[in-house]
């Protein structure tokens, strides 16, 4: 394949401590031989507090990552947080990811691999909350966790969105 599969990840979540960063959803592992595919998280420590997506092509060791600006996430509060990737592939893939921070699309830092191509089919289970080869979990609430097998466009972020505050 040529192109990367269209996906998205949606959730409400609530953050207690970002001291550290904190999964929402992943489907990467280093544990027993590399198995990275791709990860949500909210940035944590510093001056961070940001949303990155990381896609990641295995047999080519090569990443795409985008983040959203410093400080858009804080504790003590609810946000709707999607990622939506449209499924392009290579090298300029970061181009096709949107990062929403309740029903609104963000500024997004995007980053370029020469050596990127498609995400693998990994054998690394998906998690909520958790990635598998350390210790830093989301510490806080989430609700209404979901993965999409299609780009969800503006219309469905602001409709799921919209729909209220868990």
């Amino acid at each position: 394949s040529s192109a990367d599969t269209a996906f998205s990840i949606s959730a409400w979540i609530y953050i207690d401590d970002i001291s550290a960063d904190r999964p929402i959803m992943s489907k990467y592992t280093t544990s027993g031989g590399n198995a990275r595919e791709w990860y949500f998280y909210a940035r944590g420590g510093g001056s961070h507090e940001n949303l990155h997506l990381y896609l990641y092509d295995e047999t080519n060791d090569a990443q795409i990552q985008v983040n959203t600006a410093a400080g858009t996430i804080e504790t003590g509060q609810w946000y709707h947080v999607v990622a939506a990737y449209d499924g392009r592939g290579g090298p300029q893939a970061g181009k096709g990811i949107s990062i929403y921070i309740n029903g609104t699309s963000s500024t997004l830092t995007v980053g370029t691999a020469a050596s990127y191509v498609i995400m693998r089919n990994t054998t690394a289970p998906v998690q909520i909350g958790a990635l598998s080869y350390n210790t830093n979990y989301f510490d806080g609430q989430m609700d209404e966790v979901s993965v999409w097998s299609k780009e969800l466009a503006d219309h469905d972020v602001k409709e799921n969105y919209n729909e209220g505050v868990p």
